[in-house]
């Protein structure tokens, strides 16, 4: 089977269509497709407090009552820094022990920060067969594409209602060269459940 993935663009001035600056549309030939919208959702995001400092890549969290556990993957944000695809080593009813992921340097102890539990969905391919990527959905969400090694391969952080594009043809393919094993999702709002929307298209 063969899908045809038509992929649209225009940037209007003021939403006025005769200020219309620029517009396109590409149709991508693709052997398989695959697509997590609309079954996966992420939580929203629990406030607390880098309380411990270990080092640039491992400290501890407050979060009070929080719901995390030992086998959860997350997402540290705080303002000017994010870390992601970060690992629990322990957790107690306000505390979370963690090491390790891919983004920025910790900040300072006793920075407000927000926590992120991933969504990991399965996607094994060669990327160098990729044809089309969008990743986005309803919320302001980071998507880290995790490689056969284990680590972050690609991270991309559409906003609420955005999408990150790629398609074969636009530039250079962000994954070349990546065998991909999965995509961790993470959420950024405090209030609002995401939904995790990736479609990737592929050659066999």
């Amino acid at each position: 089977m063969s899908f045809t993935i038509s992929v649209k663009s225009s940037i209007n001035v003021d939403g006025d269509i005769s200020g219309q600056v620029s517009s396109g549309s590409s149709e991508v030939q693709s052997d398989q497709l695959l697509q997590s919208y609309p079954d996966e959702t992420v939580d929203a995001v629990s406030s607390g407090t880098l309380s411990t400092r270990t080092s640039e890549t491992e400290g501890v969290l407050t979060v009070t009552g929080h719901d995390f556990d030992s086998s959860d993957v997350i997402a540290v944000f705080w303002e000017g820094g994010i870390r992601y695809d970060v690992e629990i080593s322990a957790v107690d009813t306000d505390t979370i022990t963690f090491s390790g992921g891919s983004g920025d340097d910790l900040p300072d102890a006793a920075t407000e920060v927000t926590v992120s539990k991933s969504i990991a969905i399965d996607a094994a391919l060669d990327c160098d067969n990729l044809t089309v990527l969008a990743a986005g959905g309803n919320t302001a969400q980071l998507y880290s594409f995790i490689n056969s090694a284990g680590s972050s391969a690609y991270a991309s952080e559409p906003g609420a209602n955005q999408k990150t594009l790629w398609w074969n043809g636009m530039a250079t393919n962000p994954l070349a060269g990546v065998t991909l094993v999965s995509v961790n999702v993470y959420n950024k709002s405090t209030s609002t459940e995401a939904s995790a929307c990736l479609w990737l298209g592929y050659n066999n």
